[in-house]
């Protein structure tokens, strides 16, 4: 008799499901249908409008393609929208079945979507303006010489901050602070923000006051100079010259540490030591090897020469990601990040875009 009376409560439990889980199957189908509908639809409209090619022109594209997805914008924005009605459809699922927990999840999900797609809308409003900002610049003054630099370097800048922008809208990160060369150690130590990532190169006074990441970059010491002015092929050429440097750096210890060298002029920042120098208010700057590589690739007139040792010291220097000295956890987890990126190729991709040709050093490599 206690067989028939579980077999049934058993009928009865299946009975009371069978009426819920009808309904969440028809929602789940129906709702399936409908976010086909709603790609399709956004596929229709965003084709018209030939999103595409304005997204090529924006750079989204290529962000795109960076992901690995093998499909356009157009697509990309269809299937965030199928899913963005799937995970609706499967909220209402869940709700017929009664699954409390599922249904907080989801709840959970829905209630991020408006910070993921308030991001997505600032990263295109930045790339927009950052290519608003280098044509102004272009049309301004295009002719003049270093100003398609400054162009690219305004664009980079204006999509740097609206990429930050975007993480805050995600809650990934708290802010970027623009802090002077000359005190930006110090602000980190008063924890005004959490790491340092400004092409500082690790130095045995520095790793006293701060913890360093692994090496992420080879940075040897350059000499950028107008070449139709001044032939320079070592750095005891630079004798009698007024050199320029940014204070704080190792390219101005670099600097008076010259034979000859007496006119050794600090800059608060690298672009303005650049600027005089375009100006010929001075006849060369000292800094790292890339940063006037940077500035020299886009003239006709300025060069850049590298420079390995003065007064038989090493000038090979490698760049870290500068913490406080007791975030130990922080250092492992940017320690981790930086050799994921060596390892799954993307240090190469991006040395690739900005450098040409193949990296001699990456994150997690000895130094020689």
């Amino acid at each position: 008799m206690e067989f028939f009376d579980r077999l049934k409560a058993g009928l009865i439990q299946l009975a009371q499901l069978l009426p819920p889980l009808f309904f969440a199957l028809v929602i789940l189908v129906a709702g399936f249908v409908v976010a086909r509908m709603a790609e399709k639809l956004a596929d229709a409209f965003l084709g018209n409008l030939q999103f595409d090619r304005s997204a090529e022109r924006w750079g989204v594209q290529e962000a795109v393609e960076r992901t690995g997805m093998h499909m356009g914008p157009t697509r990309v924005v269809g299937k965030l929208l199928f899913w963005l009605v799937m995970l609706v459809v499967i909220l209402l699922a869940s709700s017929a079945l009664g699954v409390q927990n599922v249904n907080d999840i989801f709840a959970n999900l829905v209630g991020y979507i408006p910070s993921v797609f308030a991001a997505i809308i600032v990263i295109v409003f930045g790339m927009l303006l950052g290519e608003f900002v280098r044509a102004l610049i272009l049309a301004s003054a295009g002719g003049v010489e270093g100003v398609p630099t400054l162009a690219k370097l305004a664009k980079v800048v204006v999509i740097t901050i609206s990429s930050f922008m975007a993480l805050q809208q995600l809650g990934v990160a708290a802010d970027i602070v623009t802090t002077a060369w000359d005190g930006i150690i110090p602000a980190l130590q008063t924890r005004k923000f959490e790491v340092v990532i400004s092409s500082m190169t690790i130095t045995p006074d520095r790793e006293k006051e701060v913890s360093f990441s692994i090496p992420y970059y080879r940075a040897d010491m350059g000499v950028v100079f107008d070449k139709t002015l001044h032939t320079i092929a070592t750095p005891s050429d630079l004798a009698g010259l007024r050199v320029g440097a940014q204070v704080g750096t190792t390219g101005e210890q670099s600097a008076h540490m010259i034979d000859g060298v007496t006119d050794v002029r600090s800059y608060p920042d690298i672009q303005l030591a650049m600027a005089d120098l375009k100006l010929g208010r001075i006849d060369a700057v000292v800094n790292d090897f890339p940063v006037c590589a940077f500035y020299a690739k886009d003239s006709p007139t300025l060069t850049v020469i590298r420079i390995l040792k003065v007064k038989d010291l090493d000038l090979t220097q490698y760049y870290g990601i500068a913490m406080h000295l007791e975030d130990k956890q922080l250092k492992a987890a940017v320690d981790k990040a930086l050799q994921d990126l060596a390892k799954d190729g993307t240090y190469d991709s991006i040395y690739v875009k900005w450098f040409g040709g193949t990296p001699d050093f990456r994150p997690g490599d000895q130094k020689p």
